[in-house]
């Protein structure tokens, strides 16, 4: 009884590393996806009319967010622990 147990809490494992692995694709995707829509609708508004209002500077920030910091905390968090810090 007990190796079907194993078997089966071995499948759920693997099935809810599947979906963490999707999910974490998903969100990088939409990440891109979102990050390319606001790089370009920043570049039309300083291209087309060099005039920058509330929305743009908004994007400016939320593009600074998701290409600097967001990785930069991530590789922080998942990196080696450095000289004493626990």
């Amino acid at each position: 009884m007990g190796n079907a147990f194993d078997f089966i809490k071995s499948l759920f494992v693997k099935f809810l590393d599947l979906v963490v692995v999707l999910l974490i694709l998903f969100v990088g995707l939409v990440m891109i996806w979102t990050t390319g829509i606001f790089i370009t609708n920043i570049a039309n508004n300083l291209r087309m009319t060099g005039y920058l209002d509330y929305s743009v500077g908004v994007q400016f920030v939320l593009v600074f967010i998701a290409l600097i910091w967001i990785p930069y905390m991530l590789i922080r968090a998942t990196g080696t622990r450095r000289r004493g810090n626990k």
